[in-house]
């Protein structure tokens, strides 16, 4: 999971330049579960507010594991969102229980 959290660093990127945003996206800490957005922008909590409030935003981040999103206008304003993601040592149980396998397999006798 910490290098689907360094691809997404570049995802992210690319796709916010994509969309006509010049943001510097930077991933920190050992294990990479904290990401980064500067864009002079992110100082006004309106704009914030608009990327988090009822979008997949940070239920995308959390999914690859970040524990931390901060904002920053670049100036030394910043807005932190504390995630909660899955462990990591059961990364494959969502993905599992998705599948109906969460549970132990019952064999039966016909």
């Amino acid at each position: 999971m910490r290098k689907q959290r360094v691809d997404m660093q570049a995802t992210m990127d690319r796709l916010l330049l994509d969309a006509g945003f010049d943001v510097e996206v930077s991933v920190t800490g050992q294990n990479k579960d904290g990401i980064i957005l500067r864009h002079i922008s992110f100082g006004n909590r309106a704009v914030v507010h608009a990327m988090t409030n009822k979008t997949p935003f940070l239920d995308n981040l959390e999914k690859v594991g970040f524990k931390k999103v901060t904002f920053s206008d670049g100036f030394g304003k910043t807005q932190d969102w504390h995630l909660v993601p899955e462990r990591e040592d059961n990364g494959g149980d969502r993905t599992l229980a998705g599948m109906g396998l969460d549970k132990p397999l019952k064999l039966r006798r016909k």
